[in-house]
């Protein structure tokens, strides 16, 4: 995974030169892209196991999300999005399990995604889409009988709420049709998982790939999508070699900060 991190913070680098000068004048950002990449990779070296390494993940993902969500906050907006945050570390303080801490990160990827897709719809025109996506959550949540249901719950909630960002930035008939055919696969390959371990794991690829297809169409350029395209390229095969689930799980989560890292990035692009 280490490769993956250091070819992701040099890309990083090369657009967060000026980003990151905007980010300390607004003072918005709870953190930048860089910060919580390096927070990654120390989080990476100091796991033990690779459950570690999902957790470690999954928190670097809701704090990743958080700075891409507060690049457009307001102060009231980024109370709440610090309130998401704030539940992550109180799951560190209460000596939770990892399966615990895997769903508690999930289930706020999920709530920030939800706040990204209510910030790419100024008109409110998806309203009843996310309505819908908050109520199959909410169902699920109820429904689950432990952590690893929630994590699958929300690792999934957060693939439809990722697919519906896509659709708010780009609602043309060709997007959506592509959109529909990947949900497709997406609903294609859960029903062919044999197990919750499995399913997880399909969650966290689907949401990667998602979070890839928003990055990818805010690319400034083509020849930085391809980029962006190679190294996930790079990234599938590395999940493809792994012998465990965990470890697989491991590669998608890790892989779904980077791609957040590179739309937080663009929208401080765009923001200045």
């Amino acid at each position: 995974m280490k490769k993956q991190i250091s070819l992701l913070l040099a890309i990083l680098m090369i657009l967060s030169l000026c980003a990151n000068a905007f980010a300390e004048e607004t003072g918005e950002l709870i953190f930048t892209p860089d910060i919580v990449m390096d927070r990654l990779e120390k989080g990476d070296d100091s796991a033990r196991t690779a459950e570690d390494q999902t957790v470690n993940g999954v928190y670097r993902l809701v704090e990743m999300l958080g700075t891409a969500a507060a690049i457009r906050a307001t102060d009231e907006d980024c109370e709440i999005i610090n309130a998401y945050l704030e539940r992550i570390y109180d799951g560190d303080e209460q000596n939770l399990s990892n399966q615990q801490k895997l769903a508690i990160g999930a289930m706020q990827a999920f709530n920030i995604l939800e706040f990204i897709a209510e910030q790419e719809d100024p008109q409110v025109k998806y309203q009843s889409n996310r309505d819908a996506i908050r109520e199959y959550f909410s169902d699920g949540d109820d429904e689950a009988r432990d952590a690893r249901d929630q994590t699958l719950n929300a690792l999934y909630s957060a693939v439809y709420m990722a697919a519906l960002i896509l659709e708010e930035m780009c609602p043309t008939k060709e997007m959506i049709a592509n959109i529909d055919e990947e949900l497709n696969a997406f609903s294609d390959d859960n029903n062919i998982c044999q197990a919750v371990d499995d399913q997880i794991v399909n969650g966290a690829y689907w949401l990667q790939r998602m979070l890839t297809g928003i990055v990818s169409y805010l690319s400034p350029s083509d020849a930085y999508m391809n980029t962006v395209f190679d190294m996930s390229a790079e990234i599938a095969q590395d999940a493809n070699n792994q012998t465990d689930l965990e470890n697989e799980l491991v590669v998608w989560l890790y892989s779904c900060v980077q791609m957040s890292g590179l739309f937080a990035e663009e929208l401080l692009a765009e923001a200045e």
